[in-house]
C-alpha cells in the first residue's frame, strides 16, 4: 500500500486563519470538512432509514432515486471533500461500482 503524507504541516500552518498550531489547524480542517459533509451524511442516514422501511427509492435533489445510487452520490461527495482537505488516507477509498 502506498503511503501518503496526510499533510503538509508547513504548509498548512501558513495559511491557517486560527490559533498556528496543529490543534487548530485539525480544528479548522474539522469545521470546514463538517461543513462540507453534513448534508450528504443526513442524505445517507435518510437513505438508511428508508431502507429499513423496505423501500427501494427515496426523493433527493428534488427527484426520486433508487437508494444506491443515493448512498453512492453522497458517499462521493463525501469522499471529495475529504480529498480536497487533503485527508488522502479517506480520499483513497475505493466506492463500489
Amino acid at each position: 500500500m502506498e503511503t501518503l503524507q496526510l499533510i503538509d504541516w508547513a504548509e498548512a500552518l501558513e495559511a491557517l486563519s486560527a490559533e498556528p498550531s496543529e490543534a487548530g489547524l485539525l480544528l479548522e480542517l474539522l469545521i470546514t470538512f463538517h461543513g462540507e459533509t453534513a448534508e450528504h451524511v443526513q442524505r445517507i442516514l435518510q437513505a438508511a432509514i428508508t431502507f429499513r422501511r423496505g423501500e427501494a427509492e427515496m426523493m433527493d435533489n428534488g427527484r426520486v432515486r433508487p437508494l444506491h445510487r443515493v448512498l453512492k452520490d453522497h458517499a462521493h461527495a463525501i469522499k471529495g471533500s475529504a480529498a480536497n482537505l487533503r485527508l488522502w488516507r479517506l480520499a483513497k477509498v475505493r466506492l463500489p461500482a
